[in-house]
């Protein structure tokens, strides 16, 4: 029981830690994406200039 309990909150803090460690970075001209993956070890990055956004959506799932 003890096992499956460390377990549980270990998998539950490396999901927070992933989602909680990624960045955004808005310049005057540019956006850029930098995702952390396994606590700094890895790093994938997306950069885009704002003249080529062509929609933007903003989804707020309902709690409820």
């Amino acid at each position: 029981m003890g096992t499956i309990i460390t377990l549980l909150v270990l998998s539950i803090g490396i999901i927070f830690t992933n989602y909680a460690d990624d960045v955004y970075i808005l310049s005057n001209k540019r956006m850029f994406d930098i995702q952390r993956r396994f606590i700094f070890f890895f790093e994938n990055h997306r950069e885009l200039e704002y003249k080529n956004i062509k929609d933007i959506k903003v989804i707020v799932p309902n709690v409820l």
